[in-house]
């Protein structure tokens, strides 16, 4: 009866994420892996609000980089139904309106083709922390997991680059600031698929720049 039980609750996990979690068991990389060698999916998220125990997600923007450079082949976009009611302020920003309208996707169709992007990759993403926190709620109500890939924050690497000074002012690593310190120039900024490709490139010159510095392979840049 038991075993019964057990089938019954494996079966109702979706195959999708059966899937990934099969990929993700049987693949890492090797310490010694070259930077451009690395497979990286840099996402962004736009929400109805900040905090990530009950913000719902509007809108997911991912992109894939690797072999030193974006390939826009492998992206993925899509806003999700709204809830009825949301900020204001939040609206000002992201410019998504309450209520349905074309292209909008359920949120397990969203994740199912998000997770299915990112598969082994490494994920990146400035405030990469909330975007997690938020796709990981959702998917632990869809699939009792979250994410398990690792996980880089542009944030951290431009702070590496400056020697990790407590002193520096937070204003200094907004993705706006950063992007005019590497000469990038924004298109479609506030949304998310926008904000994952300014992030992408804003990735390649973080690491191109640490490679400059001696970080040359997978364990230099986790470390």
């Amino acid at each position: 009866m038991r075993w019964k039980f057990w089938q019954t609750e494996k079966s109702a996990v979706p195959a999708w994420w059966q899937t990934y979690q099969r990929e993700l068991a049987m693949f890492s990389y090797a310490p010694e892996t070259a930077l451009g060698e690395l497979r990286f999916v840099v996402l962004d998220t736009e929400t109805n609000g900040l905090n990530p125990r009950n913000a719902a997600l509007l809108s997911i923007g991912a992109i894939t980089v690797k072999d030193w450079s974006i390939h826009v082949a492998e992206q993925y976009a899509t806003r999700l139904e709204p809830p009825h009611s949301l900020d204001p302020e939040a609206i000002k920003i992201h410019g998504i309106l309450p209520g349905p309208s074309s292209g909008q996707v359920d949120s397990e169709s969203a994740l199912a083709a998000l997770v299915s992007l990112v598969g082994t990759a490494i994920i990146v993403g400035h405030h990469v922390r909330f975007d997690l926190a938020v796709i990981n709620r959702e998917l632990r109500r869809l699939t009792g997991g979250t994410l398990r890939n690792p996980t880089l924050d542009t944030i951290d690497l431009a702070r590496r680059l400056k020697g990790n000074t407590p002193y520096s002012n937070p204003g200094d690593y907004t993705l706006d600031k950063l992007a005019e310190e590497y000469q990038l120039r924004p298109a479609d900024r506030h949304t998310a698929p926008g904000d994952a490709f300014l992030t992408g490139l804003l990735l390649l010159k973080l690491l191109r720049r640490l490679e400059d510095r001696g970080v040359k392979t997978y364990r230099d840049l986790m470390r």
